[in-house]
């Protein structure tokens, strides 16, 4: 399992990797399941998220 981190100002999302073709989008007050990593991140960006990278 991976997982992906997300963030819109306080709030935290992510996309939970299980699987090859299952993603789950969770943000603070929703979730969703997908097919594709793409359609996860979509759906995150819809409502501002952005992906958190640590250098």
């Amino acid at each position: 399992m991976e997982i992906i981190k997300y963030k819109n100002g306080p709030d935290e999302g992510a996309i939970i990797v299980n699987g090859e073709d299952q993603f789950i989008a969770v943000t603070a007050s929703s979730s969703k399941k997908f097919k594709s990593k793409k359609g996860a991140h979509r759906y995150l960006d819809s409502f501002g998220y952005v992906p958190v990278y640590y250098i």
